[in-house]
Formats: C-alpha cells, structure tokens, sequence
C-alpha cells in the first residue's frame, strides 16, 4: 500500500533525476541559451525549485490546499523575471514540471494499487493544479519583466535629467553674478535717466536672477532646512487660495476641507510656497477647459493628513508621471522645470509622500500625505 514517505523518496529521486537531465540536454543543444548563466544554475535553481514545488505536493497529501503551488509559482517568477531567464525557457520547464508529476503519480498508483477514483481525482487535481500555477507563472513573470525594465528606464531617465540639472546649477552660477552687475549699473543709469524700458530691462533681469537663484537653491544636497513648528495646513491652503483670488476670472477654487483642527509639524513659509507653486500649474494647466475648476481636500486618513488638489485641465500623459520633478522636467512652452522640483524636496523635508494621477484631457490630481504624530497646543 501507498506511503507518504514512499512515494516522497519515490518522486524526489525522478526530480532529481529530471532536473539533471533536462539541464544537460538544454546545456548541450544550445549553449548560447543559458550564456549568461553559470554550472551553479541546476543546483541552486532548478533543484531549489524542484524541492520546492515536491513540498507544496506532498502538504496536498496532508489535506492542505493545492492552491499554494500558484503562490509558488509567483514567487519563482519573480526571481526569473529580474534575473533574465527568458520566459519561454521558464514556461518550458513549468511544463515539464507538470508533465513529471502527474504522469509519475499516476504510474505510482497503479503500481501501488491505489483505489482507482481516489487516484485519478487527485491527479486531476494535481493537473488542474499545475496548469493554473503555470498561467500564474507567465502572467507574473510579463507583469514582474515590464515593471523591471520601466524601473530601470525611469531610473536612467531620472539620473540623465538630474546631471543636466547639475551642469546647468554650475552654468547658472557664473551667470548670477554679470547679470547682478548689469541690474546694477541700470539702477544707477535709471537715477540720472529715468526710462520705462529701463524699468522694463530691471524687471526682465529680476525675473532671471530669481530663476537663476531657484536653479542655484535645487542644486544643493545639504540645504539647511527651515525651522519646523505646529502647522496648520487647513490655514496654509486658505491663505494660497485667497492669493489667487483676483486672478481667477472663468475659473473657480473649491475647498472641500474636514479635520481642520489638524496639525503637523513643519514650515509654513515652505508649505505656502509649494502649494503656491502646484495650484499656479493647475490654473495654467486649465487654459481652454470647460468650467476649469481645482478642489482642494484636506483630510484625516490611516494615520495621516491628506492634501489633494485636483484640476480639469490638459491632464499628463501617464508615461510621464514618473518624471515629475525631477529638475528642469517642463511639459510648459517656456517652462524651466523648476518648480515642482521645489514642491517635491519640500514634502521630502516635510516627511510626506506624493501621488499623482493622470491622463490627457483629464486633468491631475496630486495627494500628498503627511504623517500625524501628537504635537503640543498651540492656539492656531
């Protein structure tokens, strides 16, 4: 009669058996298939995965689930897929897999005489089992294989743009300082001959150094952090808002705050500037659109304060969204790229999270969360 640890000796020394020889065979007809693997593969994989996959089946014996061998399956893929094992290759061996054990089981029961129904049921089981783990198996594999490469491209991208930023910082330098000389040699030009385009050249220079200066302030990793006190971010977000008052015309604010009573620690003077800079890209982002409109949030959630301000604008391709602030990344005609680069170091310093959602023509959403801690009364 059947034993578990009979037929666990029995298949383990046919997977054994299998793994070697499959790896041989595959090794021998084409050794460009496995070029960037070494003679350790069989040993540390495909037997690792082997055993592996040998206990899920023997724990069915046992009355647990055979839903945990589509676990397994996912867990294996994950390491293929970011160690470039094609996935052909890791599919090809999953069916083989299958086809070992289900044809050894069934050839087992008959040699042990099990009782026939019991015997086909299970390796019905078994079969259906493993044809499921192997679609988890692909279907994991792809997910695991695009997410690898994107991350990878996002992380070149991010690195490219954050060293032409850097390039940029060092040319900004050397620029401030003639531009300041210029600014002032027309301030003494304007005191003995006052021009308005003389006023004009003060103002087009004021605006270029601020920009060189913004440029000059992204480009330091140890900037010392403005001191945090007891904030109120209901407070901040109104008084942004009032900022843009006359300069709504067609289109509208909504606040849409709860849990105004809510605190964080923080800088208000840089929480202003950052909400400043995010709500002047939604009105800009808004040009044309039917009842323009930005919704700011203000909410308590899972231990955190969440702040949304949402447009109905152009909207961001979302293949894009990664690349929001990174320095002098604009989607803007004329735009330096700059700003959101200010809001997302910000809510760095500030310990908050960003989100962003996304999609042409509708419009962006950016969540930003706070953690909460207890902070002292502050009359605010």
């Amino acid at each position: 009669m059947l034993t578990i640890d009979k037929f666990r000796a029995h298949m383990a020394l046919q997977i054994k058996e299998f793994t070697y020889r499959w790896w041989n065979d595959r090794h021998e007809d084409n050794q460009n298939f496995f070029y960037h693997m070494d003679d350790k593969f069989y040993e540390t994989v495909l037997r690792q995965e082997a055993e592996e996959l040998l206990d899920i089946v023997f724990q069915s014996f046992h009355g647990n689930n055979l839903a945990s061998m589509t676990e397994w399956a996912k867990i294996c893929s994950s390491k293929r897929a970011t160690q470039g094992v094609p996935v052909d290759e890791a599919v090809e061996r999953f069916r083989m897999f299958r086809h070992t054990l289900v044809t050894y089981f069934i050839d087992f029961a008959e040699r042990e005489n099990l009782p026939c129904r019991e015997s086909l049921e299970l390796a019905e089981a078994l079969n259906n089992q493993c044809e499921l783990a192997m679609q988890n198996y692909m279907t994991h594999y792809m997910a695991i294989k695009e997410n690898y490469f994107n991350e990878q491209k996002r992380r070149l991208d991010t690195e490219r743009l954050a060293a032409i930023g850097q390039m940029a910082a060092g040319v900004a330098h050397e620029v401030r300082n003639p531009l300041t000389a210029t600014r002032g040699f027309l301030q003494l030009l304007m005191e003995s001959q006052p021009h308005h385009f003389l006023t004009l050249a003060m103002q087009e220079l004021d605006r270029g150094i601020m920009t060189i200066n913004t440029m000059l302030d992204v480009a330091k990793p140890n900037k010392p952090q403005a001191p945090k006190r007891p904030v109120s971010l209901h407070k901040v977000l109104t008084s942004v808002a009032e900022l843009f008052a006359d300069h709504l015309y067609d289109k509208q604010i909504v606040m849409e705050f709860e849990d105004e009573d809510v605190l964080i620690e923080g800088s208000e003077e840089t929480l202003k500037q950052a909400f400043f800079n995010v709500i002047k890209n939604a009105l800009e982002a808004m040009k044309g659109a039917e009842n323009p409109t930005i919704i700011l949030r203000h909410k308590r959630k899972d231990g955190t304060l969440v702040v949304e301000v949402e447009d109905n604008g152009e909207g961001i391709p979302e293949e894009l969204l990664h690349l929001l602030g990174t320095p002098f990344f604009s989607l803007k005609d004329g735009g330096v790229g700059l700003g959101l680069t200010m809001v997302f170091r910000t809510m760095h310093e500030h310990y908050a999270r960003v989100e962003t959602k996304s999609k042409t023509g509708e419009g962006v959403t950016f969540r930003f969360l706070f953690p909460l801690q207890e902070l002292p009364e502050t009359g605010l």
